[in-house]
């Protein structure tokens, strides 16, 4: 839904709400707000609340330290991650996500549900012609599977955050298991690249051009889920690269079974399906500055002068 200040109808029909929910504005930062919405933010009788909030702003608690990610991991879905180095890339995180990197701890979570959605229709998703030349991600499946990735565009990108897309992809494209295929993109994506379309998911972030410097800038994280290794290099020459090659061992704790009945590590930093799994954080301390595994912060940005990166799935 709309927040419901910038739609009056939604606003009039949540109001038909009064007196059995909180809903509307109330009074707050010299603002009188609306005087039902008043009297209704008073504590109520009982045990149960029912609070729908809209924020224009990041309103997560503060991350911690690097130090502290085991004891206290940041709380909420997924969304979008703010990024150390101001170079946005995609941002997957039903949280809030860092702009070239998408991490689940900052992403506006849409309606719909990745996880029972059914896979997208259509003809099987050919690659594109590689001129050598145009922007976009060579993708390398390295696994002994034929797979289908999916490539998400950011609702929204602000200033270092960003809004995770679960249910539209820009395209998705098949590739042979031990096949490597280019895929165009626009200058302006700024999103993932992920096995299928469900979640637990192993995401790789990257925007193709930052506004400052022009490069294309990504990551991986492991924030939503890991279903499996991951790496993203640059391809300008500079051999900058990150993320993992080896699957990683976790106790029984730690793994969730997806709606397509793999068995897939669970989100670190939780989402509309549960909260930040505890097993799956201590699992993944060792790949923390390869991936984003709880944060912003501690992952090396890979970056590639000429719009261009690899992006290996094993």
């Amino acid at each position: 839904m709309d927040p419901t200040k910038d739609n009056p109808h939604l606003e009039a029909f949540v109001h038909t709400f009064d007196k059995l929910s909180y809903v509307g504005v109330g009074s707050w930062h010299g603002n009188t707000g609306n005087a039902v919405d008043n009297a209704q933010s008073r504590a109520a009788h009982g045990s149960k609340d029912i609070l729908i909030t809209y924020n224009d702003g990041d309103a997560r608690p503060n991350q911690p330290n690097e130090s502290d990610h085991r004891s206290a991991p940041p709380k909420g879905g997924p969304a979008i991650r703010k990024n150390e180095n101001n170079h946005p890339a995609p941002a997957i995180h039903p949280n809030i996500h860092p702009e070239p990197a998408t991490h689940p701890n900052d992403h506006p979570v849409s309606a719909a549900h990745p996880d029972n959605r059914p896979a997208v229709h259509g003809g099987v998703p050919s690659p594109d012609h590689d001129d050598g030349k145009a922007p976009g991600v060579i993708l390398s499946n390295k696994s002994a599977v034929d797979e289908t990735y999916y490539f998400y565009d950011n609702y929204w990108n602000g200033n270092g955050t960003a809004g995770a897309n679960f249910d539209n992809p820009l395209k998705s494209v098949h590739v042979p298991a031990g096949h490597t295929v280019f895929v165009s993109l626009p200058s302006s994506f700024k999103g993932r690249v992920q096995r299928g379309h469900l979640i637990p998911a192993t995401w790789v972030e990257f925007q193709i051009e930052a506004s400052n410097d022009h490069k294309a800038h990504g990551d991986v994280s492991v924030e939503q889920g890991n279903d499996g290794p991951a790496t993203i290099h640059a391809t300008d020459g500079s051999k900058s690269s990150n993320g993992f090659t080896n699957v990683i061992k976790a106790e029984d704790s730690a793994y969730q079974k997806r709606s397509d009945g793999k068995r897939v590590i669970a989100s670190t930093m939780g989402n509309w399906m549960g909260g930040p799994n505890q097993a799956a954080i201590r699992a993944q301390q060792r790949i923390r500055t390869q991936a984003y595994v709880t944060g912003g912060t501690g992952v090396p940005d890979v970056a590639s002068a000429n719009r261009r990166l690899a992006v290996d799935f094993y």
